[in-house]
C-alpha cells in the first residue's frame, strides 16, 4: 500500500488496483499538476478540476474518504467522449449520451430441460423407439447468458447428458443420448428449442429392456450438459459450433453542471499573493476563503450526491427520445439549437435499472442473503477478467458494522466452534497525513459459503443520511438505510469538458469615475460537463431500506 506524501494543499485521491478491486490493497496518492499532464487529462480541462481542488484546499476544504475514492475514479472520458450529429443545413448538435461497447462473458455449459415427451416419429421411419423430443431452455442460473436461437447450441452427432430424478422414489439419474437435431421452438417470448435425441442403447436392447432399464431415458425434467461428437476420419461431418457477440453497447448520459463564484479585489490579492507560510494562516482566516471553502463543500456535495444518485432530466431521456429533451438555443439566435439538456444516472440509478439493488422492505438485514450476493459478485468480477478476487468489499453504516460483527462472532463459534481470532481481522486502516481516509473489519467467509473475505467498511457518509431521517420516523430511517458493493474499478466520474470564465465590473462605469482604487467585483462561472458510467452491474450491488438488526448465517 504506497502512500505518496504531498502538501497539504495537494488535492487526493484513493487509487484502487484493477487486478483485485479491493480498497484493502488501494493507496491514497497526493496529485500534482505534472501527474495530470502524465496522463493527457488536459485535453478536457482537467487541469482546471484540479486547480478549483487545490484551490478549494488553500481554503481549507478537507476531502472525506468517499469523496477521495470518487476523485479516484474521475478522468477523462474514454475513446472520443462527446459526438455530434447532424441536423441537417449544415447544423449540428452534441448528442448528450456516450456510447461504450461492454463485453459479457457467454456461459452456454448448462441447459434447462424444461418438458419432454416420446418423439413423434419413434420406432418408425428409421427412428430410435426409445427417441425423445426435450424442450430445453435457458437456465435460471445467475451465472447463465440469456441466449437466443438456443437450437444452435444442439448440432446431429453430439451427445447430451441429462441429470434428473425419480419423480416417485427420488433416485438419481445421468443418462446419455445421441442428438438426432434441434429445431427452434421459441414461445411467448422464451428463447427455447425442440432436441430430438436416441438413447444410447441399441434399438434391439431396447425393445427387449425392462421398464427400469428405460426408466432414466424417459426424463420429464432436468439439467442437461452438451458432449463432444463422435466422428471418424472417414465421415462425412460439417457442423458449425455456434458463436454469440459477447459485445453490447451502453449508452451513458451527459450532463453540464455550473459553478458560480462572485467575489472582490481583495480575494484577487488573496490568490495572486506567493503562499508562504505566514500568509498561509493569514489567508485561512479571511472571511473570503472561509465564503469559498463553503461553496465548493456544498458544489462538491451536491455533485458527489449526483454521482451516486442522479436521474434522467424526465421521461424523454432515452436514446430513441432524446429529441424531446429540453432545448438549449443560442441566446442571439432563438432559432438556432445548440444542444440537448440531460441528466446523467448515478451510481446507484444504474445498478438499480439493472436489478443490482435489493430492497429488504424494512426488514432486518440479511447477513446470508449478503455473502450469497457477495459470492455472485466473485464470479461476476472474475468472469470479466480479473485475476485475484479474493476480496469483497462492502461499505455500510457504522451501526450496521457493528452489528456485523456480533453476527459473525456467533457464526463463527456456533456453526465451526472455532476461536474467532483466525476468522476476524478487526480495525484495519487506510491513512495519509495522519488522517484515517478508510477503516474497515475483514472477515473470511468460509468455502461452503463462498470463500472469500468479507471487508466491511464503515462511513460516516451512511450514518450522516441515517441521522437525517431520524427525526423523520422509523420506515424514514429504515429508508435512510443502505450498503455498497461497489466495484470501484468498473465506476467512472468520466469528464467530457471543463469551462470556465472570469468577467469583472467595468472600471469606466460612471460609479467610479472619481474613485482611485476601485474595488473591483468580480463573477467566476466555472462548469463540468461529465457522465458516471457503470461499465458492468454484475460486478456491484446494493442492499438498501433494512432495520437496525441482523439476520444471522446460522
Amino acid at each position: 500500500m504506497a502512500l505518496i506524501t504531498t502538501p497539504p494543499s495537494a488535492p487526493r485521491i484513493i487509487s484502487v488496483d484493477p487486478s483485485n478491486g479491493s480498497m484493502t490493497r488501494a493507496s491514497i496518492i497526493g496529485l500534482t499538476p505534472q501527474m495530470f499532464e502524465d496522463q493527457g487529462f488536459k485535453e478536457v480541462g482537467m487541469d482546471k478540476v484540479y486547480g478549483r481542488a487545490k484551490e478549494a484546499r488553500c481554503a481549507g476544504y478537507q476531502e472525506k474518504g468517499i469523496e477521495m475514492l470518487v476523485a479516484g475514479v474521475t478522468g477523462p472520458m474514454k475513446f472520443k467522449g462527446l459526438t455530434k450529429q447532424s441536423l441537417g443545413h449544415n447544423e449540428s448538435v452534441i448528442l448528450p449520451y456516450i456510447v461504450r461497447k461492454q463485453r459479457t462473458t457467454i456461459n452456454a455449459n448448462y441447459w434447462h430441460v424444461y418438458a419432454a415427451a416420446a418423439h413423434p416419429s419413434a420406432g418408425s421411419n428409421g427412428v430410435h423407439p426409445g427417441a425423445y423430443r426435450l424442450t430445453i431452455r435457458n437456465t435460471g442460473s445467475t451465472y447463465a447468458s440469456s441466449l437466443v436461437q438456443i437450437q444452435r447450441y444442439f448440432l446431429p452427432s453430439k451427445f447430451l447428458i441429462v441429470d434428473h430424478t425419480n419423480a416417485s422414489t427420488g433416485a438419481a439419474f445421468q443418462a446419455q443420448f445421441k442428438i438426432l437435431g434441434s429445431s427452434n421452438a421459441d414461445s411467448g417470448g422464451i428463447s427455447q428449442a425442440y432436441v430430438d435425441v436416441e438413447p444410447c442403447i441399441d434399438s434391439t436392447d431396447w425393445a427387449a429392456a425392462s421398464a427400469g432399464t428405460k426408466l432414466p431415458y424417459q426424463p420429464t425434467s432436468g439439467l442437461a450438459m452438451v458432449l463432444a461428437n463422435s466422428i471418424s476420419d472417414f465421415e462425412s461431418w460439417g457442423q458449425n459450433h455456434a458463436s454469440d457477440n459477447p459485445m453490447k453497447l451502453l449508452a451513458f448520459w451527459v450532463q453540464t453542471s455550473r459553478f458560480a463564484w462572485e467575489y472582490n479585489d481583495e480575494y484577487v490579492k488573496s490568490l495572486t499573493a506567493s503562499l508562504t507560510s505566514e500568509y498561509f494562516k493569514q489567508f485561512r482566516q479571511l472571511p473570503l476563503a472561509e465564503q469559498r471553502r463553503q461553496q465548493y463543500a456544498h458544489y462538491k456535495r451536491e455533485l458527489l450526491n449526483t454521482f451516486f444518485y442522479g436521474q434522467k432530466i424526465n421521461d424523454n431521456q432515452t436514446v430513441e427520445g432524446y429529441t424531446d429533451l429540453p432545448r438549449v438555443m443560442d441566446p442571439e439566435n432563438p432559432d438556432l439549437l445548440l444542444e440537448y439538456k440531460a441528466n446523467t444516472e448515478g451510481v446507484i440509478s444504474q445498478l438499480r435499472n439493472s436489478s443490482r439493488v435489493t430492497d429488504h422492505l424494512g426488514n432486518a438485514f440479511n447477513l446470508a442473503a449478503l455473502v450469497s450476493t457477495g459470492y455472485q459478485v466473485k464470479r461476476a468480477r472474475e468472469g470479466s477478467g480479473m485475476s485475484d478476487v479474493n476480496d469483497i468489499d462492502i461499505m455500510v453504516p457504522r451501526e450496521l458494522s457493528g452489528l456485523i460483527l456480533q453476527s459473525m462472532v456467533t457464526f463463527y463459534k456456533a456453526k465451526y466452534g472455532v476461536d474467532v481470532q483466525r476468522q476476524y481481522n478487526p480495525n484495519q486502516e487506510l491513512r495519509h497525513d495522519n488522517q484515517v481516509a478508510l477503516r474497515w473489519n475483514t472477515y473470511q467467509i468460509p468455502d461452503d459459503f463462498g470463500g472469500f473475505n468479507l471487508n466491511v467498511f464503515a462511513d460516516d457518509f451512511f450514518s450522516d443520511r441515517i441521522a437525517a431521517a431520524s427525526s423523520i420516523g422509523n420506515s424514514a430511517v429504515s429508508r435512510a438505510r443502505s450498503a455498497w458493493m461497489i466495484d470501484w474499478t468498473d465506476v467512472a466520474l468520466e469528464m467530457g469538458a471543463s469551462e470556465s470564465v472570469t468577467r469583472q465590473t467595468n472600471v469606466n462605469d460612471a460609479l467610479f469615475r472619481y474613485v482611485i482604487k476601485p474595488n473591483m467585483k468580480h463573477v467566476q462561472l466555472e462548469s463540468e460537463t461529465f457522465a458516471v458510467t457503470v461499465s458492468d452491474p454484475n460486478r456491484s450491488a446494493v442492499v438498501e431500506n433494512f432495520s437496525n438488526s441482523v439476520t444471522g448465517l446460522y
